[in-house]
């Protein structure tokens, strides 16, 4: 990939190779010759001990692969600005993953979109089951009766 494939601001969405239903983020940023990934992970920890890292792209896509590219008029400073307040930062799933990350820097709100609908997911699967053992209660009930 070419640097100018994604210009500085661009939010990447990734599926990652070994997870193929998770989805991780990052926002390009483009300096010098080399174009470089803000992203939040819980895999490695950067110099002050947080868990926001700026790898190259080449680096990011090596267990992931880019499904969405979205452009936003977010700028090199603002990225810096917002790696800079939160580079102590560790990585937390429920508060602070990589849609916390990208979503506090570009919309101004840290939301995670897909840990709810997981949320919601695992919600309803275990309504579902409960459901189903009741009723499976219920029946052994009215045989006996």
């Amino acid at each position: 990939m070419r640097q100018n494939d994604y210009p500085t601001g661009t939010v990447l969405k990734a599926s990652i190779n070994r997870l193929p239903f998770v989805y991780h983020y990052g926002i390009v940023i483009n300096e010098g010759n080399g174009t470089y990934i803000a992203h939040n992970t819980p895999n490695e920890q950067n110099e002050y001990g947080g868990n926001v890292l700026i790898d190259d792209l080449d680096t990011w896509t090596e267990s992931r692969r880019i499904i969405e590219a979205k452009k936003t008029r977010i700028n090199a400073q603002k990225i810096a600005a917002h790696i800079e307040k939160h580079k102590d930062k560790k990585f937390n799933l429920i508060f602070w993953n990589c849609e916390h990350f990208i979503f506090g820097l570009t919309k101004n709100r840290r939301t995670s979109p897909q840990l709810m609908t997981w949320i919601n997911n695992l919600l309803l699967l275990g309504m579902i089951v409960v459901t189903i053992y009741q009723n499976t209660i219920l029946k052994k009930k009215l045989i006996k009766a």
